[in-house]
């Protein structure tokens, strides 16, 4: 996000010294438009690692229930005492 703040800095130093008020809107929604780019970017990237993490939660769910079935296999097997 510190590299974000300074792009967008020094985009606005640079509208602030513009002359040419259609210039200076102009990049400013330059910058606006390649900020949602960034951030879109971003929330693609997150929404995938929330789709492989909740993947991987099924296939530890799936395991914890096999060892349990292997727990009570073992202890079906228990020699009375």
């Amino acid at each position: 996000m510190e590299v974000l703040g300074k792009a967008k800095a020094s985009v606005l130093a640079g509208i602030s010294r513009e002359v040419d008020d259609g210039a200076a809107v102009s990049q400013l929604a330059a910058m606006e438009e390649t900020v949602s780019k960034l951030y879109r970017s971003i929330s693609d990237y997150l929404a995938n690692m929330a789709r492989y993490y909740a993947s991987l939660s099924v296939t530890f769910g799936a395991i914890s229930e096999e060892e349990i079935k292997h727990r009570d296999r073992v202890l079906q097997k228990k020699p009375s005492s």
